[in-house]
């Protein structure tokens, strides 16, 4: 029983250094990987704003306005049939209007997205 317990403890040792922070090279030095910091890593990957207006317009606006803008649930407006610009459209995104609720909570860049999609629903 003693011989069994020494050998588990010998391997227990054993498996806990090779667990080490480095590994062991063949002439004792310890090596630590590295990773690559030459790329910066503040650049955010372009994305396309209609996509990302699509996304963001599925998730907040679909229920009321519809697949194509003009579903008018809730006494939504048709979008296809605004004449709002823009900058109009961004600011009724922002502050609401009527029952609809202000969506600033998602910022500029959000909200630009969905007023741009939303530009592709008018019909002329």
């Amino acid at each position: 029983m003693k011989n069994l317990i020494i050998i588990v403890l010998s391997l227990a040792i054993c498996g806990l250094s090779s667990c080490s922070q480095g590994q062991k090279s063949s002439n004792n030095e310890t090596t630590k990987t590295t990773t690559d910091t030459s790329k910066p890593k503040t650049e955010k990957p372009k994305t396309d704003p209609l996509a990302a207006g699509k996304r963001t317009y599925n998730t907040y606006c679909l229920t009321c306005h519809g697949q194509n803008g003009n579903m008018g649930a809730s006494g939504a407006h048709d979008l296809t049939k605004t004449a709002l610009s823009f900058a109009e459209t961004v600011t009724v995104i922002t502050e609401g209007r009527g029952l609809m609720t202000p969506h600033k909570f998602l910022g500029k860049e959000k909200i630009n997205a969905v007023a741009k999609y939303i530009e592709t629903f008018k019909v002329n």
